[in-house]
């Protein structure tokens, strides 16, 4: 868990949950083994819910001089919780 933490992407934006890569990476080793347990759990019942990694899509113009009223015009990203 350690090194999946320490893997994640800092400077990026908090997914839906609020929660940045940097939460995770500052925050105390206790939350680490919770999170393992959660993912150990989350395994041996073979329960995951529903909302578990659900992202936002956010629609984004392709560049600063592309029109703005055309649909083709625009790429979609996804914020996802970090967590998941």
């Amino acid at each position: 868990m350690d090194r999946a933490i320490s893997d994640l992407k800092c400077a990026r934006a908090a997914g839906p949950d609020g929660i940045s890569a940097e939460h995770l990476l500052y925050s105390h080793p206790l939350i680490h083994t919770l999170l393992s347990l959660l993912f150990r759990l989350m395994l041996t019942y073979r329960y995951v819910s529903d909302a578990f990694g659900v992202g936002m899509i956010i629609p984004l113009l392709k560049g600063d001089d592309c029109d703005s009223t055309v649909a083709d015009n625009y790429r979609a990203i996804t914020i996802s919780p970090c967590i998941s």
